[in-house]
């Protein structure tokens, strides 16, 4: 008896973007290809005072813009990444970003358990620590 054949997994193509003779994208070299660069030295389609088709009319990125529904927000007008309904990718299991749920250890979390950014603590003891070494470095000479 005959196995049936399989067909091949078909993976995504990737663009492959050819670089120049200088090791950068064709696109970002300003020798290669001088046509894609502005009066203002940055990339067309990226300057914002040339208008470029990366801005919308809000002088926002276009995919970031909640006004002409950016492709980064879902239909609930949450960003794609951090949507409940939808499954976004930066949340863990508990519904909360990966890198501040106290739960899953994420790295944004002190010793105190807390969010590092919000912490009290840290901000005083960090606040402690610069002031240290400045009274130490002015006693020590080591002044820059």
């Amino acid at each position: 008896m005959k196995e049936p054949t399989r067909a091949p997994i078909q993976t995504p193509k990737k663009r492959l973007r050819t670089r120049c003779e200088h090791g950068i994208t064709k696109q970002a070299c300003r020798t290669c290809s001088p046509q894609t660069f502005c009066q203002h030295d940055r990339q067309k389609i990226q300057c914002r005072d040339c208008k470029g088709h990366s801005y919308c009319i809000h002088d926002k990125y276009k995919y970031i813009c909640r006004a002409c529904n950016g492709s980064s927000y879902c239909e609930h007008g949450q960003r794609k990444t951090r949507c409940a309904m939808c499954g976004g990718k930066s949340l863990c299991e508990h519904k909360k970003i990966k890198y501040t749920c106290k739960f899953c250890g994420g790295n944004k979390i002190c010793e105190h358990y807390r969010v590092q950014y919000n912490c009290m603590d840290c901000k005083q003891n960090k606040l402690k620590d610069s002031l240290y070494t400045m009274i130490y470095c002015k006693e020590t000479n080591n002044i820059n």
